[in-house]
């Protein structure tokens, strides 16, 4: 039940995420779901990891609406939605952050109006969380960059994403090699990912020059 609830997660939050519209939803749900990163996390076994990728839209959505309408109960949810992607795995809050911080800083970038008004409400939002979570933020502050600082070169290499097209292409993981990827089933599997460049790139340049979807 665990593991079918990872998969409808993903699908549903990312077909739920603001300003998706029509047949975009269900594009975005359904490439959210199937996807090398989400294949390769689920049988190696890092369903924390999946998990915190699967809650991310919802932490987004939450964030849209907070930005939106500042009030306590968005509050609540939002920092509640981090407090459950961190306490999953600790890469998928690094990576929530970077997304919520990213957006905010293109909202007001934007609309330079709307920067003061969830002011207040982003505060709350941050000290909330820092509270709830002080009792391991405290001792991750502590030692939790001890473990790299005292790995050698070789050992980091091991664990570093590379080539680039593989990253791109969300097949980037060091845990990859030890499952069947989708380049030993089909030599050309690049061919494979061009179409998802291709909208990427085109989605990209639509939102560039429509000042609405900007």
């Amino acid at each position: 039940m665990w593991l079918v609830l990872l998969l409808f997660l993903c699908a549903v939050g990312a077909s739920r995420l603001p300003y998706l519209e029509e047949s975009g939803r269900f594009y975005a749900g359904f490439f959210y779901l199937v996807n090398p990163f989400t294949y390769i996390r689920f049988v190696s076994g890092q369903w924390g990891m999946l998990g915190a990728y699967a809650l991310i839209p919802f932490a987004v959505t939450s964030f849209f609406l907070l930005l939106e309408e500042p009030s306590r109960k968005q509050i609540a949810i939002f920092v509640l939605l981090l407090t459950l992607i961190s306490h999953l795995q600790i890469h998928g809050l690094a990576l929530a952050l970077l997304v919520v911080g990213s957006l905010y800083g293109a909202n007001c970038a934007i609309r330079p109006e709307s920067f003061r008004r969830p002011l207040p409400a982003v505060r709350w939002s941050g000290g909330l969380f820092l509270l709830v979570n002080s009792f391991w933020i405290v001792r991750f502050m502590m030692f939790g960059g001890g473990v790299t600082k005292n790995m050698p070169v070789g050992e980091l290499g091991y664990f570093s994403a590379f080539p680039a097209i593989d990253v791109i292409s969300l097949r980037g993981v060091w845990f990859s090699g030890a499952f069947v990827d989708i380049s030993n089933l089909v030599p050309v599997w690049w061919v494979l990912f061009l179409p998802l460049m291709v909208l990427a790139v085109y989605g990209s340049i639509s939102m560039w020059e429509n000042q609405r979807l900007r």
